[in-house]
């Protein structure tokens, strides 16, 4: 239910936010712009709404009902890409579930600075496995201290 409220009010500020740009350009003096421009920037917003929304659901998922097991640190390498001023790390993990025989698992991820000195080779951390595709894998960092 509230993942629903979540959606409407986002549903809410994309139909307002084409309205901001028309008062924008009234008082600005420029007059309003040609109406497909209001629906191209509403059409990206929400397909970034849209992308959101299904990212964390994902995530919230994976969380809720996803399998706890363990994996075993095989390799950490650094992408050279940033995300929100945290390095994306490519890591190669041996993971651990109940009733499945361990498998490898390469786990794209931005980490946190203060949590890069937790991976190191041959260590391990808790993992939360989506039961739908077990590769898809959350690290649950705060059950690693």
């Amino acid at each position: 239910m509230r993942n629903r409220s979540v959606i409407l009010r986002l549903l809410a500020f994309l139909t307002i936010f084409p309205l901001i740009f028309f008062l924008v350009d009234y008082l600005n003096g420029t007059g309003p712009r040609p109406k497909w421009q209001y629906y191209l920037i509403g059409a990206i917003l929400f397909g970034v709404v849209i992308y959101y929304v299904v990212t964390v659901g994902r995530r919230q998922r994976i969380l809720n009902n996803g399998i706890r097991g363990r994996a075993k640190i095989l390799a950490v390498e650094d992408t050279g890409v940033q995300v929100n001023f945290k390095p994306q790390l490519r890591i190669r993990l041996l993971v651990s579930i109940p009733s499945t025989p361990p498998y490898e698992v390469n786990h794209l991820a931005s980490v946190d600075y203060y949590n890069i000195t937790r991976l190191e080779i041959g260590g391990e951390v808790t993992v939360m496995v989506d039961r739908r595709n077990q590769n898809t894998l959350i690290i649950k960092w705060s059950e690693n201290l």
